[in-house]
């Protein structure tokens, strides 16, 4: 399979604001915080709604981002409130500082159902300790049971150590629904694969799509299978929890959306070009389930794949994220039944049995049920 080549993307803004904001728009402005991670920032953007602004994330919660935003309230915001605060999605560096931002200016949130109820779930575990479940996911995958100590001491449910606690109602979002903020309308847009049910805006007025972490510039959405979804592993039967199907469909999604936005993403740059910037994530993800199936012509572990997918070395979360992606790529697999799995000394072991193209399985997996997407439609 011969390998891709990225596409050339527009960047009509050469660098990010270095501190307190960039005007994209009239009207819509461009922050960037840090994050203490890997990924070090995340774009957040402010759009003027009157006398008052419309927030899109938040930034997570922390002392850091705090300290930036006491900052931002007098320098960004005109002397202006902020009215209401839109979250794209449930992870803490979109949502972390929701609930804070929402009781300094008493507005109200809105999120999706599906982002909302996984959150508030997170949220309310109490468990002390690590549950076996959540061990046994990177024991199955071939973390030596060495590491078992080392997995339960690095703590269980560290979500909620970024999500300031949120208040008790939200207002939902759906797809296709349109909000109007300031003088612009704005639909909003799901996709799926990333988060459970990720809200992107869409403006009907402008060439503007506020894209979260469903399409990025330069780095791919982390798409996982994660130890707490629903999974029969031990059957195999993982119809219903294959997320990077459901990614791939929202990319073929977003292939209708019209024009050429510029697309405002959580990281990296501002950028137009999406149809090449999609259509380049979708073959990236086929020219590695391709060099997958080659690597399990014997049977590996989900640890024994990461050659296939990865040319870095793994390290912390960055090798635990890793697990999910290699999971959520053989599940693809899985489900077109080009992929087996078995267990073996309490590692399951994955064996390619299948010679087609990875480009007809991919298809295969959109066929299946629940996985596509209805097509966009626009007022």
């Amino acid at each position: 399979m011969t390998p891709h080549v990225k596409p050339v993307l527009d960047y009509p803004f050469e660098s990010p604001p270095a501190s307190g904001y960039r005007e994209v728009s009239d009207g819509i402005r461009w922050i960037r915080l840090p994050l203490p991670w890997s990924l070090d920032h995340i774009n957040l953007y402010l759009i003027r709604d009157g006398d008052g602004w419309t927030l899109v994330d938040t930034g997570v919660q922390g002392q850091t981002c705090r300290a930036e935003w006491k900052t931002l309230f007098n320098t960004a915001l005109d002397g202006l409130p902020i009215v209401r605060i839109f979250v794209t999605h449930m992870h803490p560096d979109h949502y972390g500082l929701a609930g804070w931002l929402a009781e300094q200016f008493d507005c109200p949130i809105y999120m999706t159902k599906g982002e909302h109820d996984l959150a508030n779930y997170l949220l309310t575990r109490s468990e002390e300790d690590v549950p076996d479940y959540y061990v046994n996911h990177f024991l199955l995958a071939g973390v030596s049971e060495d590491f078992a100590p080392m997995i339960r001491a690095s703590g269980f449910n560290n979500y909620a150590k970024g999500v300031s606690i949120p208040p008790e109602g939200y207002e939902r979002l759906e797809d296709g629904q349109i909000h109007t903020i300031g003088d612009r309308r704005w639909q909003i847009i799901i996709g799926n694969g990333h988060s459970p049910e990720h809200a992107c805006l869409f403006c009907l007025d402008e060439p503007l799509m506020i894209s979260g972490d469903q399409v990025l510039p330069r780095i791919s959405s982390n798409v996982s299978v994660h130890a707490r979804d629903p999974d029969d592993e031990l059957t195999g039967a993982i119809t219903y929890n294959n997320p990077l199907a459901q990614w791939m469909a929202s990319l073929d999604r977003f292939m209708d959306i019209p024009g050429n936005p510029l697309i405002l993403p959580a990281h990296g740059l501002a950028f137009r070009s999406l149809y090449p910037r999609l259509s380049s994530q979708k073959l990236r993800h086929t020219e590695q389930l391709h060099l997958l199936m080659e690597r399990c012509r014997e049977p590996r572990t989900v640890i024994g794949t990461f050659t296939a997918l990865y040319n870095r070395r793994l390290e912390g979360m960055d090798f635990m994220m890793a697990i999910g992606e290699s999971f959520a790529h053989l599940h693809l697999l899985e489900s077109t039944g080009a992929m087996k799995r078995s267990l073996d000394d309490g590692k399951f072991m994955f064996e390619t049995c299948s010679d087609k193209s990875a480009a007809e399985l991919v298809e295969n997996a959109l066929s299946l049920p629940g996985i596509r997407l209805p097509k966009l439609s626009f007022a």
